[in-house]
């Protein structure tokens, strides 16, 4: 299995406001998604199923050995906002790439559209 890479996007100017430059994309339910990690992030998963979906973003243990992996359910045409993603709990190791430093996120379901905003420049 090999995941799926998500480019996070830098917001245009100093000070964005209006998040129209997020672009979303299909997550992949079947190998999962990633995206490489070298600072903060917030992460939307838009459900355009006329269902329920849900989403897992993955942790590993923080220096406190702490886990906290969540899996949030998004109702149909809901949009769904993760803050607080940083090197510290959430940076994984892609099989056979153990250099390659990155978040995970796993979807039930293509309706599911991901979109990651890079908070740091």
């Amino acid at each position: 299995m090999s995941r799926t890479e998500l480019i996070a996007t830098n917001p245009a100017g100093a000070y964005p406001i209006v998040a129209g430059w997020l672009v979303f994309t299909p997550g992949d339910p079947t190998n999962g998604n990633y995206v490489k990690m070298s600072g903060r992030y917030i992460v939307y998963a838009k459900n355009t199923d006329n269902a329920n979906q849900t989403i897992l973003i993955s942790t590993v243990a923080d220096p406190q050995g702490r886990l906290d992996d969540k899996t949030l359910t998004i109702t149909p045409g809901a949009t769904l906002r993760v803050d607080g993603i940083t090197n510290t709990g959430f940076i994984q190791s892609l099989p056979g790439e153990p250099e390659d430093k990155s978040f995970w996120i796993d979807v039930s379901s293509a309706d599911i559209e991901l979109a990651v905003w890079k908070l740091d420049r």
